[in-house]
C-alpha cells in the first residue's frame, strides 16, 4: 500500500491529489498506533460535545429569549464536526514524521528520474568548477581528461576541497530550488 501511495504522489501534479494521498498516508500511520488511535476518537467526540454544550450556554446567557431552532442545530453540527476534525488532526500530528519521510522520498525518486534536472545541474556544476581559478588565473582543477558535458563529458574533476565544495553546493542549491518549486503551492 505504501508503494502505491508513493507511486501516486510521484505521478501527481495536482494539489488536491497530493493532499488526499498525504491524508491517506496519515490515516494509515494513525491506525498503526493501535489502542491510542481508538482512544482519540471518544476523546474527540467528548471534546466536540463539550464545545457544542458551551456554545449553547453562551447563546442562552447572551440572549435569554433566543429560541434554539434549526439554525442553531445546523451551526452546532458544523461546530461538532469542526472540533472533532481538529482534535483528530492534532492527535495525528505525532504521526507526521513517516508521512513527511514518504513525501520526501517520493520527491527524491522523482528528482533522480528527472533527466533534464540531472543534466542541467551537472552542466552547471561542471561550469562552476571550471570557473574556479588560482590567484595567478589558472584553473584549480585539471580538465584535460574531462570534456564539457555538451561534448559528452561525464565527470567533474574535484581533487581540491574548493572544487568539491562548489560542486556539492551547486547540487544542493539545485535540489533546494526543485523542492521549493515542487511543493510551494
Amino acid at each position: 500500500m505504501e508503494q502505491y501511495i508513493l507511486d501516486k504522489m510521484i505521478e501527481s501534479n495536482s494539489l488536491l491529489i497530493d493532499i488526499v494521498m498525504i491524508l491517506l498516508q496519515l490515516i494509515i500511520e494513525m491506525k498503526s498506533a493501535g489502542q491510542l488511535f481508538y482512544i482519540s476518537i471518544p476523546v474527540a467526540i467528548l471534546v466536540s460535545i463539550c464545545v457544542v454544550w458551551l456554545i449553547k450556554i453562551i447563546v442562552k446567557n447572551v440572549n435569554k429569549s433566543y429560541d434554539l431552532g434549526v439554525g442553531f442545530a445546523i451551526s452546532s453540527f458544523f461546530s461538532f464536526i469542526t472540533t472533532f476534525s481538529a482534535v483528530l488532526f492534532l492527535f495525528s500530528l505525532q504521526f507526521t514524521e513517516p508521512v513527511v519521510k514518504a513525501v520526501i522520498k517520493g520527491w527524491e525518486v522523482s528528482l533522480m528520474a528527472n533527466s533534464d534536472w540531472r543534466d542541467k545541474t551537472f552542466r552547471e556544476a561542471y561550469e562552476n568548477v571550471a570557473d574556479l581559478k588560482t590567484e595567478d588565473g589558472r584553473q584549480i582543477e585539471n580538465f584535460n581528461g574531462s570534456p564539457h558535458p555538451d561534448t559528452g563529458g561525464s565527470t567533474i574533476p574535484t581533487h581540491s576541497e574548493k572544487a568539491k565544495l562548489v560542486a556539492t553546493n551547486t547540487y544542493l542549491i539545485a535540489a533546494e530550488n526543485n523542492f521549493e518549486k515542487q511543493y510551494h503551492y
